[in-house]
């Protein structure tokens, strides 16, 4: 999963409007994506799903819910990566040249079938391209990242932090996704979808797991609330909650007792403006194990078969 801020990509009557998850607008820009720029010859709308990363001025695009007003959303993954891949590569230009039709350049993250070996390479290998000091110069000079920072890092270090492009550009990693070949696209937690980050794959890792350990739950009434999954916590306090609306907590440890968990040292942290940001019981209990839990172990135990990276 690219570094960066994730968003939505509107394409349609010859504009491509870039917004964050929340729905506002991060950019109003030209693009050689179907019908996103003015003198377009195609028609119908697109919706995708991606990452922004500003300092380069490149959008990695991650999925797809509409192509050309074709619906994807009963789609199964592999299809939708392989739709993606076949359209957006064969449009060479899109992902490396800025233009008055082409204000950002639109560049895939490399899909790979989910093996021991390929988890090997997208975790150490920075997708196995190119020597040290090639990657070196792509990244400093392609991410806008300064050259002297990326030399001072040892080698495994430096390719554990970047993977590769369409392109054949590096880009900077913020966790590994693993998705469900047959499963279908989700707006909210699925079992279907998961990303796995540690301090070598994500530069927010330190901050993740800071500790005590911070939950966003939703208040279902004033002394019990809920996971993105509907499983259910408990917290007495004096403090009005409204039910409906998401709040943090911080606590140090968790146990599931079937549908229902309790966060040890519960506290209440404030009031989260965005309802819809409410943690999965998985994130908390990542957040726990995250220090202990190696991605060599994670190899060992992960069920390979219905999974690719």
């Amino acid at each position: 999963m690219p570094e960066g801020k994730k968003c939505i990509i509107f394409v349609n009557s010859q504009k491509t409007v870039i917004r964050d998850k929340n729905g506002y607008i991060i950019k109003r820009v030209n693009s050689l994506l179907p019908n996103g720029h003015k003198g377009a010859r195609e028609k119908g709308k697109t919706i995708l799903q991606g990452v922004f990363y500003e300092k380069g001025h490149i959008v990695y695009i991650t999925d797809v819910i509409i192509w050309r007003d074709e619906l994807m959303i009963d789609s199964v993954a592999e299809y939708r990566l392989f739709l993606l891949q076949s359209k957006i590569s064969d449009n060479t230009l899109i992902g490396t040249h800025l233009s008055e039709k082409n204000e950002l350049m639109f560049r895939l993250p490399i899909v790979y079938s989910c093996t021991k070996e390929s988890l090997q390479t997208v975790y150490y290998g920075c997708g196995g391209n190119g020597e040290i000091s090639g990657l070196i110069t792509h990244a400093a000079t392609i991410l806008n990242i300064s050259f002297d920072v990326l030399s001072k890092k040892p080698a495994k270090e430096l390719t554990a932090h970047f993977a590769y492009d369409n392109t054949k550009n590096p880009y900077l990693k913020d966790g590994i996704a693993f998705v469900r070949r047959e499963g279908e696209l989700s707006f909210g937690y699925s079992g279907d979808y998961f990303i796995w980050k540690d301090k070598l794959v994500s530069p927010y890792f330190d901050s993740i797991v800071a500790f005590p350990y911070i939950a966003n739950l939703r208040c279902v009434s004033n002394d019990c609330f809920e996971t993105q999954e509907g499983c259910l916590i408990k917290f007495a306090s004096d403090q009005e909650f409204i039910s409906g609306h998401a709040y943090t907590f911080s606590y140090e440890s968790v146990e599931i007792l079937g549908k229902e968990a309790n966060l040890s040292a519960m506290k209440f942290v404030k009031k989260t403006s965005n309802k819809l940001f409410v943690s999965t019981i998985a994130q908390l209990v990542f957040k726990c194990i995250a220090n202990t839990l190696g991605f060599d172990k994670l190899i060992e135990d992960i069920d390979l078969s219905p999974m690719t990276n």
